[in-house]
């Protein structure tokens, strides 16, 4: 009876939030999530957000004995970020896995505790730049406000009773700060409804009175941490907490409210009880957030002077003015989708790899992924920091630069860890001048695991196209220290480049790596011609003229964003004019500039790099490496691959050895003397080499006449079993290729 009782007013709860008047009148809940995704649950318009995702899967944590509880004076002692808190001896242990009605098989909870997840409830899509994922969840009205459209609490509501003073005291405060604090106040206008629909329900549960001591306690410490002549600034770190309380909310609103069903509905009580301990845990970080005293802060002026001193670059920010100058965009909607899920995957996994890699040759839109992660990241205040680096502006070149970029926007996403980077520029004033080693531990690592445990789950740090440094092998030693303290770390790293020589050292062991150029062809294809759908949507094009653009940008974004060019691609001008291939030819110049230009390379290698390139160039169809190295006169495959690797971003190796450019307009490029410059390949001279390396293969063939050792001319070819093994033994690739025209 107890429980029945108890569910029955729990879904009172949920329900009678949609009767619940606003300042303005209107209604707002917190949603209420189905576990049909045939059912999407609408967000109410206050929210200003879309439909919510329906859970994938509801998991309970394995069994495990109780921990001691943290301490704020300590705060290593609390859990890794996402994970639930530790809990007094008091608690109880977590119950087994219970049975659950599945949508599909992504976890909720992992092993360890409750997390958030990809599709948790009330979670956005986090690749959406349109979602909002810290919209307003209900418009409660405050204590200070009238409630007249609201029913009384029932009789022995402990909210009434002033059982939670502290809690009621608190809503007070951020309701005045509303302006300040308007995600931490729709949370805690929404725990204190809940708490008044459940807590006299659970108040038998064990360790009940410590957790609502803690709670209080809690709530009373933030009152004194939000005073109304300075209250503290709301920093995305404070916000990605208030969005793990909400969700919280809204998982226990599926739950309770939802079309799950449980066989033992007494499991609901734990479940409740479960969410209280949970949501304390979030509010202890979120209290180290605010409470600097913690960290020992200094006067902020000093603080503010150290940060400016270690040289941030703002241009190479994700939103920076410079952003639009050098043609950063977000992806067209409905494109790139198995990319940015991809992502979305890796940012929720707590197991994977903390360092994303996308590698892609030039112009597959890298940098545009890029973008669009960070939008995503920032509306969700999840963007810990973001480096974009290009040639087009010296500062972001500068591979020095980029650590101290970093520590200073993971001061402004945290005060804790601005607090310990201003105790780490104390000991070390000129940190940032240092080894790029001695940044990384000094600036980020050292500051990241003194303030771990006061920081949200799935804050990402985004370094875009590393290959457009300046120092090579400085853009080795950043991969080279961020693999070697990855799993050290509770933040993730997203990087992206070409495939670079000293790139590809350290990547090759990573667990997440995603090479663009080698998608399906048909997905890129569908990508590009949405693209250009979108870009072009004001054009009159028939679908052929459009089946031709596709065809021609093959896998290049960049050739595809080269609208510019359009009239001469179609044939519908018989010359092309001058600016129509800048894009394009700048791209194709820098990358031959870096591979012939590094002062190490001997004259030797760079003619053989030479010889290798105009040679695919020209052939007539792709050669393996095997058969460049002899049709080249080259000692081995080895020697060809080696001289390849400096180009791998404008030519493509496939597994089979085959080497071919990787989009048509690269031939044209280089046989185009107006464009390439001193780059070209003079194609005249260079067949005439061809031809005389062709005899010379022949010469060296074994044997000059029956080749394949047929016993008699006579005999027709399909009479011959093994023809095919002969022609292959005795005429390598190399021999039969038709290199010139």
């Amino acid at each position: 009876m107890a429980v029945r009782k108890f569910k029955k007013k729990v879904k009172g709860f949920f329900k009678s939030k949609n009767q619940t008047g606003s300042p303005q009148g209107s209604t707002s809940s917190l949603p209420r999530l189905s576990s049909s995704t045939n059912n999407p649950v609408t967000r109410p318009e206050s929210s200003g957000g879309g439909t919510l995702s329906p859970p994938a899967q509801i998991t309970r944590p394995a069994s495990a004995p109780p921990e001691a509880a943290p301490t704020i004076a300590q705060p290593a002692s609390l859990p890794e970020p996402g994970q639930g808190p530790t809990t007094t001896s008091s608690l109880p242990s977590p119950v087994p896995e219970p049975t659950s009605t599945s949508v599909d098989s992504t976890p909720i909870f992992a092993d360890n505790g409750p997390q958030q997840s990809a599709s948790s409830p009330g979670s956005t899509n986090p690749l959406d730049p349109g979602s909002d994922p810290y919209a307003p969840v209900s418009s409660c009205p405050p204590p200070s406000q009238s409630t007249s459209n609201r029913k009384p609490p029932e009789s022995g509501s402990t909210i009434a009773d002033g059982a939670w003073k502290s809690l009621t005291a608190f809503a007070g405060v951020v309701s005045k700060g509303a302006s300040l604090f308007g995600p931490l106040k729709e949370v805690i206008d929404v725990f204190a409804r809940f708490v008044e629909a459940t807590d006299a329900a659970i108040a038998g549960q064990p360790g009940y009175d410590t957790v609502k001591a803690e709670l209080e306690a809690l709530f009373t410490d933030l009152i004194k941490l939000f005073p109304e002549n300075s209250p503290p600034t709301m920093t995305n770190s404070m916000k990605s907490l208030c969005g793990a309380i909400r969700n919280e909310l809204e998982l226990i609103s599926m739950r309770q409210g939802g079309s799950i069903r449980r066989q033992d509905e007494a499991q609901d009580l734990i479940d409740v009880f479960d969410c209280y301990k949970r949501i304390q845990g979030h509010l202890k970080r979120l209290k180290m957030n605010v409470d600097l005293s913690i960290w020992k802060t200094l006067d902020d002026h000093v603080t503010e002077t150290k940060l400016n001193k270690i040289s941030p670059v703002p241009s190479a920010w994700y939103d920076s003015a410079q952003a639009s100058t050098v043609g950063r965009r977000e992806c067209t909607p409905e494109t790139r989708e198995q990319v940015l899920s991809d992502l979305k995957a890796w940012r929720k996994d707590k197991s994977g790899g903390k360092i994303f890699y996308l590698n892609g040759m030039a112009g597959t839109g890298k940098t545009t992924i890029s973008n669009t992660l960070c939008g995503s990241l920032h509306l969700e205040h999840g963007l810990g920091a973001s480096f974009f680096c290009t040639r087009q502006l010296p500062e972001c070149r500068n591979v020095n630069l980029i650590f101290p970029s970093i520590a200073y926007q993971l001061a402004r996403f945290s005060h804790p860890f601005r607090a310990a980077l201003s105790q780490a520029l104390e000991e070390d004033p000129n940190a940032h001048t240092r080894t790029l080693r001695a940044q990384f531990e000094r600036m980020i690592l050292g500051p990241l695991r003194k303030v771990e445990a006061s920081l949200p789950a799935n804050v990402v740090v985004v370094i875009d196209a590393l290959d457009e440094c300046e120092d090579a092998g400085g853009v080795g030693q950043i991969l080279q220290v961020l693999l070697e303290h990855a799993s050290s770390q509770p933040i993730k790293y997203f990087v992206s480049s070409r495939p670079e020589t000293e790139i590809r050292r350290w990547i090759g062991g990573m667990e997440s790596q995603l090479i663009l150029h080698e998608l399906g062809k048909k997905i890129v294809k569908e990508d590009i011609e949405k693209y250009l759908r979108a870009e072009l949507k004001t054009m009159s094009l028939s679908e052929h003229q459009l089946s031709t653009l596709v065809e021609r940008a093959g896998v290049l974004f960049i050739y595809a964003a080269t609208v510019e060019r359009l009239d001469d691609i179609l044939g519908l001008q018989s010359e092309a004019t001058t600016d129509q291939y800048d894009q394009v030819d700048a791209l194709y110049g820098a990358i031959l500039s870096s591979a012939f230009n590094k002062p190490t390379l001997k004259p030797r290698d760079k003619d053989r790099m030479r010889l290798i390139l105009d040679t695919v160039v020209c052939a007539q169809e792709p050669l393996t490496v095997d058969a460049l190295a002899g049709l080249l006169s080259l000692k081995d495959a080895r020697v060809v691959r080696v001289a390849l690797e400096p180009l791998w971003s404008i030519l493509h190796i496939s597994r089979s050895g085959l080497v071919s450019t990787l989009h048509a307009s690269f031939p044209d490029y280089m046989l185009d003397a107006s464009r390439s410059m001193t780059h070209g390949c003079k194609a005249q001279i260079h067949h005439q080499k061809l031809a005389g390396l062709c005899f010379d293969r022949i010469k060296r063939n074994e044997h000059q006449f029956n080749v394949c050792e047929l016993e008699s001319s006579y005999i027709f070819d399909d009479e011959v079993p093994d023809l095919a093994e002969r022609v292959k033994k005795a005429i390598p690739l190399d021999l039969s290729s038709k290199v010139v025209a």
